[in-house]
């Protein structure tokens, strides 16, 4: 399974590393969500450390343990 889910769209989306055109990305698409605002997390998933202020990012491997929970 886990070589299937390596292949799937949203695998592929999971970028290596976090940078400047991803926050922009992640500010416009919560400023789309309805009842979000400012307060709203960023979160995103990234498989290397990366850091970003402002952001909290976690590895797919997390992502995964806090779905299966």
């Amino acid at each position: 399974m886990r070589e299937a889910c390596g292949r799937s769209p949203a695998a592929r989306a999971i970028r290596e590393k976090v940078d400047a055109h991803d926050l922009g990305r992640l500010l416009m698409h919560r400023s789309r969500l309805p009842g979000a605002d400012e307060h709203v997390p960023l979160v995103a998933v990234s498989r290397s450390e990366a850091a970003m202020d402002g952001v909290s990012i976690i590895s797919p491997e997390e992502l995964l343990g806090a779905w299966r929970h």
